[in-house]
C-alpha cells in the first residue's frame, strides 16, 4: 500500500526545483499564467480539470521560523480529500515543509520533513540534486499510520524545450524528480515523475508513469522574491492599475485592469500625500494617505472591504519624505519616512504590527530616497540617488546595512530616479527618466550594471503650451512580473506603456484616467 497519498505528492513534486534568476535570463520571458488571482487549476492532457482536483495558493504570506511562505490547499471537488501544504522561498532555493491531508488512506496526517525538502534555485543540466533526512507523520485520525521514517528526493534537471498547455507555449525546464520514504508506516516504494517548470511561474506539467498522466498544474509556485510592493492592484489579476489621487479633493480613482472598470473612492484631505500600498498582506493594494500637518498615517484596509482604518503616527518633521516599501521581508509594506536633513531612515516594520521601529543613516542632505532590493533578498535595501554627481549607492539589509554599493555617473541634476526590475532577475536596476529629453536610461543589474537600454519614451517638458510635462510612473502593466516602462500624460489623463513582454517593443494606451494637478500612483 503507498502511504504517500497520489494527489499529496503529485502536488509536492510539481512544487520543486524553482529556477535561479542566473539561468532565467537565458531563456525568453515567460508570461504570467492567467489564473484568477490566487488561484490555480490542475488540468488533465486535454484540458479537463483532472480528477475534480482544484489547487489553490493563499495569497497572504506565511512564516515558519520565520521563513517566508505560501501555503497550497488542493481539494478534490469530489470525495473527502482536502489538502494543506506549506512551502517557503530562501535565498539559496525552494523549500518544502510538509502537509496536512485527508483521503481514503490517510486520515488528518501531518508530515514534517527535517531538512526540509529543498532543491536549489541554481541548477547544471544532467546533475542531480538530493535532499535526505527524516519524515515525521502524525495522523489524528488514524495513530496506526503515525510515525518516522528516512526519505530521499532527488531531482535531475535534463533539458529546456517549449511546452504547450491549455494556458500558453511556454521555455519550460524538463526534469526527472524521484521521491521515496521507507520506515515506520512508509512502505518504500518510489515514485518517480517527469517535470516541466517555467522561469518565474512553477510548474506546468507533471507526467506520473503509475496512473499515466499527464497532469498540468497552473501557477502552482510563483517566485515570491520578485518585488509586488505598491504594485497599484486593486482587482488581485497580478497587473497594476492605473491609478490618480486628487488631493486637493482626497479622491482616488483607479482603472481595473481585469474588467476596465472606474472606481472612485474619497479618502484624505487637501495636503495629504498618497503613500497606497498593501499594508495588510492580502495581495490587494489599500489607499493610504501621510499627513504632514499631523504626522500620522492613515490606512484604509482592503482586508476590511475598506471598512477599517487603521492609523500610525510615524513623521512630522517638515520636509520629511515617506518611503514606504517591505524592508523586513515579510511581503507586507513597511511605513517609513526618509528625512533629507540629516539623511536617516525612520521605518516601522509590519512583522511587528508597526509597533516596533529601525533607525538607520544613509545620504546626505540633497539625497534621493530609492529603497528598493537591490541583492533579490525580498527586502528593500536603504539607497539613494545623488543628483550633484549622478551616483547611486546603497547598503543592502542582508549585511546588516554595513556594506556599500554604488553606480558611478548614472543621472544628472533634473533626472527622475525610477529603480525597478526591468530585466525580471528579481533586483533593482538603476533607471532614471529625463524630462528635459523624455528619455529613459537604464542599467541592469544582472550584467553586473555594465549593460544599459536607451529607450524615449515621453514628451520632453516645455512642449506643452500649460507648462505641464509627462510623468514618469512604474508597474507591471502586462502581468509578467517584470516592470514597464510607462509615463502618465495630464494633458489627456492617459498613462502609455512600453511593455517589458515585449523587450519595451510594443506599447498599451490606458484608458483617460486623470487630469493637470492629479498624482499618478506607481510602484514606490
Amino acid at each position: 500500500m503507498k502511504h504517500f497519498s497520489k494527489s499529496k505528492l503529485c502536488l509536492l513534486i510539481g512544487s520543486l526545483g524553482v529556477i535561479a534568476s542566473g539561468n532565467v535570463g537565458a531563456f525568453p520571458s515567460a508570461a504570467w499564467f492567467p489564473s484568477a488571482s490566487g488561484t490555480a487549476v490542475a488540468f488533465d492532457s486535454n484540458g479537463n480539470p483532472a480528477f475534480g482536483f482544484v489547487d489553490s495558493i493563499k495569497p497572504k504570506p506565511v512564516y515558519i521560523n520565520g521563513q517566508k511562505g505560501f501555503v497550497i490547499t488542493h481539494t478534490q471537488m469530489s470525495g473527502p480529500n482536502n489538502d494543506f501544504e506549506f512551502y517557503s522561498v530562501a535565498n539559496d532555493g525552494f523549500y518544502f515543509h510538509g502537509s496536512r491531508y485527508r483521503d481514503g488512506i490517510d486520515n488528518g496526517c501531518t508530515e514534517t520533513f527535517s531538512p526540509p525538502v529543498r532543491f536549489p534555485d541554481d541548477i547544471t543540466l544532467g546533475t542531480p540534486y538530493q535532499t535526505t533526512g527524516t519524515v515525521t507523520r502524525t495522523c489524528i485520525g488514524d495513530p496506526g499510520n503515525t510515525g518516522s521514517g528516512a526519505f530521499t528526493a532527488i531531482f535531475t534537471p535534463l533539458l529546456f524545450e517549449d511546452v504547450t498547455v491549455p494556458a500558453g507555449t511556454y521555455k519550460a525546464l524538463k526534469a526527472e524528480v524521484s521521491f521515496v520514504a521507507s520506515g515506520g508506516p512508509f512502505d518504500g516504494v518510489p515514485f518517480i515523475y517527469e517535470h516541466w517548470r517555467a522561469p518565474k511561474i512553477g510548474a506546468i506539467k507533471d507526467i506520473d508513469p503509475d496512473d499515466g498522466g499527464p497532469y498540468i498544474h497552473e501557477a502552482i509556485a510563483i517566485n515570491s522574491n520578485v518585488p509586488n510592493a505598491g504594485n497599484a492592484d486593486h482587482d488581485g489579476d497580478g497587473k497594476s492599475d492605473p491609478t490618480v489621487f486628487r488631493n486637493s479633493d482626497g479622491t482616488w480613482r483607479s482603472r481595473l485592469s481585469s474588467d476596465n472598470t472606474l472606481i472612485t473612492r474619497s479618502f484624505g484631505l487637501n495636503g495629504d500625500l498618497a503613500v497606497q500600498g498593501d499594508y495588510d498582506g492580502d495581495g490587494v493594494q489599500d489607499f493610504a494617505v501621510y499627513r504632514p500637518t499631523d504626522g500620522n498615517w492613515y490606512i484604509l484596509k482592503s482586508s476590511t472591504n475598506y471598512t477599517k482604518m487603521l492609523t500610525v503616527p510615524w513623521g512630522g518633521i517638515t520636509n520629511d519624505r515617506t518611503v514606504q516599501r517591505d524592508f523586513d521581508g515579510d511581503g507586507v509594506q513597511d511605513i517609513g519616512i526618509y528625512r533629507p536633513g540629516n539623511g536617516t531612515w525612520y521605518i516601522k516594520t509590519s512583522s511587528t504590527g508597526f509597533t516596533e521601529s529601525i533607525t538607520k543613516q544613509f545620504g546626505i542632505p540633497g539625497d534621493n530616497p530609492v529603497p528598493r532590493d537591490f541583492d533579490g533578498d525580498g527586502k528593500a535595501d536603504l539607497a539613494v540617488f545623488r543628483q550633484s554627481n549622478g551616483n547611486w549607492y546603497w547598503t543592502t539589509a542582508a549585511s546588516g546595512y554595513t556594506d556599500l554599493n554604488e553606480v558611478q555617473g548614472w543621472g544628472k541634476s533634473g533626472d527622475q530616479p525610477i529603480a525597478q526590475d526591468y530585466d525580471g532577475d528579481g533586483k533593482a536596476d538603476a533607471g532614471i527618466y529625463r524630462p528635459s529629453n523624455g528619455t529613459w536610461y537604464i542599467k541592469f543589474s544582472s550584467s553586473g550594471y555594465t549593460t544599459s537600454l536607451t529607450k524615449p519614451w515621453g514628451i520632453p517638458t516645455g512642449t506643452y503650451t500649460a507648462g505641464t510635462t509627462d510623468t514618469s510612473v512604474s508597474g507591471d502593466f502586462d502581468g509578467d512580473r517584470i516592470n514597464d516602462i510607462a509615463i502618465f500624460r495630464p494633458t489627456d489623463g492617459k498613462w502609455y506603456v512600453l511593455t517589458s513582454s515585449s523587450n519595451f517593443e510594443s506599447s498599451l494606451t490606458l484608458d483617460s484616467l486623470g487630469t493637470t494637478g492629479d498624482l499618478p500612483i506607481s510602484r514606490k
